[in-house]
């Protein structure tokens, strides 16, 4: 296989134990049902030894994943990509998606909230600050890219196994309508994959979700688009293997 992209030549990986599990029924928004079902099916995997990938719910599946791969043997860390700051338990009566599963350290910050718009609750700032975890907004990353990058980066390099979760309302409306909420000022889908290809979770990604893809809302199909886009760029090495040309 050819990326166009990049120049660089790569072939599919051969899988021995790759395996699709099929769709979950989920009427309307993800139930706490749901999440106990994905965090059943999240932990055989990991038991398993395998890499968790979940795609589609809405943003509070990822809380089944995070319960799911916690299997307390080591320390996980949560990056979101996300419009809005994800958090444990409930903040001003609104439950709140993400599940941190341990506290900051002097080398390690257990969150990552990335893409961050819009007006945000107050208490949902000051539990990031609490917990020591770490916000870069959507004008962070048009403005100070590189930086935002550099931000990225360091935070994988402090945690050992990060679980990543990528809302698809972190793009903005007018790129990707497929998204159930409206987000002004979001992120590019060209920048957002444009971030995952540079950044390298490889070595430290412990699952991943991609949620809030909702095909029916969007005709072009470029909402579905983005989220294969994601998938590839997270696991990139592990689909691929680079070959010499």
């Amino acid at each position: 296989m050819v990326d166009l992209s990049s120049g660089r030549t790569k072939q599919l990986r051969e899988f021995g134990g790759s395996l699709d599990l099929g769709d979950l029924e989920c009427d309307g928004q993800v139930s706490t049902t749901d999440i106990e079902h994905i965090a059943q099916v999240t932990a055989a995997i990991v038991a398993a030894g395998g890499l968790p990938v979940l795609l589609g719910g809405d943003h509070r599946a990822f809380e089944g994943l995070v319960r799911g791969a916690d299997d307390s043997s080591n320390a996980l860390a949560i990056i979101s990509f996300s419009d809005k700051i994800a958090l444990p338990a409930a903040i001003d009566a609104v439950p709140m998606p993400l599940a941190t599963l341990a506290t900051a350290t002097d080398d390690r910050c257990p969150l990552l909230c990335v893409g961050v718009n819009g007006l945000q609750s107050s208490t949902a700032w000051d539990a990031v600050v609490r917990i020591g975890g770490r916000i870069i907004s959507a004008d962070e990353l048009y403005e100070t890219r590189q930086q935002a990058l550099e931000t990225i980066d360091l935070f994988i390099e402090q945690n050992e196994s990060c679980l990543c979760c990528v809302d698809l309302e972190v793009v903005d409306s007018g790129h990707a309508a497929g998204t159930p909420s409206v987000n002004v000022g979001g992120l590019t889908p060209e920048q957002l994959i444009d971030i995952l290809s540079e950044i390298d979770i490889s070595g430290s990604l412990a699952g991943v979700a991609v949620t809030n893809v909702a095909p029916k809302l969007d005709a072009r199909g470029l909402t579905e688009l983005a989220a294969t886009e994601v998938l590839l760029a997270l696991l990139d090495c592990h689909l691929f293997n680079e070959i010499a040309v």
